[in-house]
C-alpha cells in the first residue's frame, strides 16, 4: 500500500478490525488522499451458538432474548451445570479424537451439514479423516457419482492427486483435510467441492478461518485455544469471528451455527463471551531484523529505505501515540543499527549496497539468518554430511 501510486484506488473489506478508522486516516495522510470507511455491523446470516452435550444432545450455548439470535446473557442453565464442574465431563478421553462420526451423525439428523471442524493440528486433521472413514455411511449412488464426476473433472490434470491418500475417503464419504500440510492443488480441489455444496465434513486447522472461500451450516469448535507459533494461547475474539465467519451460506442458509464440544481445551464460559466482543484492533507487528535489512536493501537505496520507514504504519502509530517526533524515530534508529552492524562484518559495503555475502545470506529463510551465515562464512558447520549438516 505504501509503494502505491495514489491514483490506484484502493478497496478494503474485513470483517475482524477494530481500528479500521486509525488504518483509514493512516492511509489518507500518506496517500493524501480521503480514505472512508463504511461500517456494517449487521451479519448476513445470524449465527446461532450450539452445545454438544457428552450425551449426545444439541442444546444452546447461551440464553436467547425475546426470541432473537443474539446472545447477550449468561450461559444456557444446563451448559452452566456443566461448565461449573458439577458434572463436567470429557464427550471423549484427554488426548483422544473426538468421536467425530457421532458427532457427524446428529449434525445429519439436523440438518446442520456441511460442516468445519477445526482442530488443533495437522495430524488430528489426517487422524480424523481416516477414523470417519472406517465407520462413516457410504453416499448413495446419485451423489456418489455425481461427487466422482465433479472429483474426476478437477484432478484430471495431475496424477499425484488423484493418488491421494484421502481420496478414497473423499470419493465415498464427502470428506476431506485441509491444511497447511496438503498441497496446494489437493486445498483448492476442497475449497471447489465445498463451494459447491459437495462435501459433508472437512478437518482443517484454523488456517482455513482467514482469507479462504469456505462456506459451511456449521462450524464446530474443540478447543478455546490455538498454537500461535511459539506455544498456546486462549482465542481471542478474532479468531474466533474469524472462524464463525465460515458458518451460513449467504443465500443457502437462514441461521449458521457455531458447535462447541466439551473437551480438556475448551473453555466454555470464555467460548461464549467472544462471541460478544468486537475484534481486536490491528496494530503494526513489523520489527527490523538483519534478514528484512538486507533484503530492502537488494533493491533500495539506504535513504529510500528510511522513508519507507517514515511511511509506515508503525511510525505513524508512533507519532499519533506518543505525540513526540523523537518517539516516531524507533523505526529508523533501529534500521541504522543494523546497518552500522552489517557494514562491520562485510554484508554491506560502505555505501549499504549488499557485498557478495550480503546478496546470499538475504536469502536464507531460516530463524538467525545472520548467525547461520556466519556459521556457513567460518566453516563452523559439517559441510561433508548433509543430514548433520541440515
Amino acid at each position: 500500500m505504501i509503494y502505491l501510486p495514489a491514483r490506484i484506488a484502493l478497496l478494503l473489506l474485513s470483517a475482524t478490525i477494530g481500528n479500521a478508522p486509525q488504518i483509514a486516516a493512516w492511509l489518507a495522510s500518506m496517500r493524501q488522499q480521503p480514505c472512508r470507511v463504511i461500517a456494517e455491523a449487521h451479519r448476513a446470516v445470524p449465527l446461532y451458538p450450539l452445545f454438544f452435550h457428552p450425551s449426545g444432545t444439541l442444546m444452546p450455548l447461551k440464553n436467547r432474548i425475546d426470541g432473537s439470535y443474539k446472545q447477550r446473557t449468561g450461559l444456557y442453565k444446563p451448559v452452566a451445570v456443566f461448565a461449573s464442574g458439577h458434572q463436567r465431563r470429557c464427550a471423549w478421553p484427554p488426548g483422544k479424537l473426538p468421536p467425530v462420526a457421532d458427532v457427524v451423525r446428529v449434525l445429519r439428523c439436523y440438518h446442520l451439514l456441511p460442516a468445519i471442524f477445526f482442530m488443533k493440528s495437522r495430524a488430528d486433521c489426517d487422524q480424523a479423516v481416516q477414523r470417519y472413514g472406517r465407520i462413516a455411511p457410504q453416499l448413495r449412488r446419485p451423489r456418489l457419482e455425481h461427487l466422482g464426476h465433479r472429483i474426476d473433472r478437477l484432478t484430471e490434470h495431475s496424477a499425484m492427486l488423484g493418488e491421494h491418500r484421502h481420496m478414497t475417503c473423499l470419493r465415498q464419504f464427502a470428506v476431506g483435510a485441509h491444511h497447511g500440510g496438503q498441497l496446494p492443488g489437493w486445498k483448492l480441489v476442497l475449497e471447489h467441492l465445498m463451494t459447491e455444496g459437495l462435501l459433508d465434513v472437512v478437518f482443517a486447522t484454523s488456517t482455513v478461518a482467514a482469507g479462504v472461500n469456505f462456506p459451511a451450516r456449521t462450524i464446530v469448535m474443540l478447543n478455546s485455544d490455538r498454537f500461535d507459533g511459539s506455544q498456546f494461547a486462549p482465542l481471542n475474539a478474532t479468531e474466533l469471528h474469524q472462524m464463525t465467519g465460515r458458518a451460513g451460506r449467504r443465500g443457502k442458509d437462514k441461521i449458521g451455527f457455531a458447535l462447541l464440544l466439551p473437551g480438556k481445551y475448551m473453555d466454555l464460559k470464555w467460548a461464549a463471551s467472544l462471541f460478544e466482543q468486537p475484534p481486536a484492533n490491528v496494530d503494526s507487528q513489523i520489527q527490523v531484523n538483519f534478514s528484512m535489512v538486507l533484503n530492502l536493501l537488494l533493491s533500495h537505496t539506504p535513504q529510500q529505505v528510511e522513508e519507507l520507514y517514515q511511511h509506515a504504519f508503525a511510525a505513524w502509530q508512533l507519532r499519533r501515540s506518543a505525540k513526540r517526533d523523537r518517539e516516531s524515530q524507533t523505526l529508523l534508529r533501529d534500521f541504522q543499527r543494523h546497518r552500522v552492524f552489517l557494514q562491520a562484518q562485510g554484508y554491506l559495503d560502505p555505501d549499504g549496497v549488499p557485498t557478495t555475502a550480503g546478496m546470499w545470506a538475504a536469502r536464507l529463510r531460516v530463524d538467525q539468518p545472520l548467525l547461520i551465515a556466519e556459521g556457513l562464512r567460518r566453516g563452523c558447520f559439517p559441510d561433508r554430511d548433509p543430514i548433520l549438516l541440515a
